[in-house]
């Protein structure tokens, strides 16, 4: 599988991140969703020592076949979505 899209933004909250990852074998593309979240610990549990960390909030595949009808609004996150079909109208080679 050849990844041949990524997209990466930030959710309704600053402290969420939502990314897409698409990979292809030239008969299915395989969108992989994550969206993370971050935890904020207190002024008190930082000078303990405490970090913020990561937590995954969503992690899912989806495989379909190419040249298949995309509706952005059937995923989890469809402004990646809308980003990833866009890129799929744009022409293959940029002789620019």
């Amino acid at each position: 599988m050849d990844k041949i899209f990524y997209a990466r933004r930030k959710g309704e909250r600053s402290s969420i991140r939502q990314s897409l990852t698409v990979t292809t074998d030239g008969k299915q593309y395989r969108l992989q969703f994550l969206v993370l979240d971050r935890t904020n610990p207190t002024k008190a549990e930082r000078a303990a020592g405490a970090k913020p960390d990561r937590i995954e909030i969503l992690n899912r595949e989806y495989v379909i076949n190419c040249g298949e009808f995309i509706r952005a609004s059937d995923y989890p996150v469809p402004k990646l979505v809308r980003e990833f079909i866009i890129f799929l109208q744009e022409p293959k080679h940029n002789d620019n």
